[in-house]
């Protein structure tokens, strides 16, 4: 059965694969492996902790990575380590992605770090620890053996601002930074695809001004949104720069 690749709404993204390296090759027949199998990718993201006949809906009409929506890294308190948090019924993802197995309809399963008015992920703790927490919650609370459903095939990072400009997730931190460049580069090893789709103003080739706020103004916007406040400087540029560059073994 194939699809017929109408009727979904879809999302760009970055397949952070030649630029950070992170699709690996693990896992049997790697996410990335798959994906380059694919005649078309088409990417649909769900609503929060969304999981429901919309989304299975989505995947029959032609939507080939699912981008389930969301959790983020916390630091628990009474272990010191980093947790993760929030994310849809596991047991609900893994019906649906056994539903579109059983139709052999191959499907890429992401789940996505962040959120617009989220605190940003914990940087408290090395990268190597948050890669751990993830592996193990994904391994250990995601994964469905009996319905052959091995957890999550990777990442999506969608670390934003807040509403109130006061918010310390306004600002993009280093620590944070390195923390999504490190990981990603230690999911590759792991074998798992790493996505991101970000905000125009995070990484816009159009300009080389650079900061890390995410309450900037840009002028050409001021006669369609005038008190719209919250663009960046190509935040993320500083990704591709530091950790544009990684191995492929």
């Amino acid at each position: 059965m194939g699809r017929p690749y109408h009727g979904v709404v879809t999302l760009a993204f970055i397949l952070m694969c030649p630029a950070l390296g992170v699709c690996g090759r693990t896992r049997g027949a790697t996410p990335e492996v798959r994906l380059a199998k694919m005649p078309n990718v088409i990417v649909c993201y769900a609503d929060w902790a969304q999981c429901d006949d919309k989304v299975l809906t989505a995947a029959y009409n032609g939507c080939n990575v699912i981008v389930w929506f969301a959790i983020n890294i916390r630091l628990n308190v009474t272990s010191n380590s980093p947790m993760i948090l929030g994310g849809p019924d596991p047991n609900c993802v893994a019906a649906i992605a056994k539903n579109l197995s059983d139709a052999k309809l191959e499907t890429i399963h992401l789940v996505s770090v962040g959120g617009w008015d989220q605190s940003h992920p914990d940087t408290s703790r090395p990268s190597s620890e948050v890669w751990e927490a993830f592996m193990s919650w994904n391994t250990n609370v995601v994964a469905r053996p009996d319905m052959d459903f091995a957890g999550y095939d990777g990442i999506d990072w969608d670390v934003e601002g807040a509403d109130a400009p006061s918010d310390a997730a306004n600002m993009m931190s280093v620590a944070l930074l390195d923390l999504i460049g490190e990981v990603s580069k230690m999911a590759k090893k792991e074998g798992f695809v790493v996505t991101m789709a970000p905000m125009e103003s995070y990484l816009d080739p159009s300009t080389s001004d650079f900061n890390r706020s995410l309450l900037s103004s840009y002028p050409e916007w001021t006669t369609l949104v005038p008190e719209f406040k919250y663009h960046g400087r190509n935040c993320l540029a500083y990704l591709l720069a530091k950790h544009g560059e990684s191995e492929d073994a």
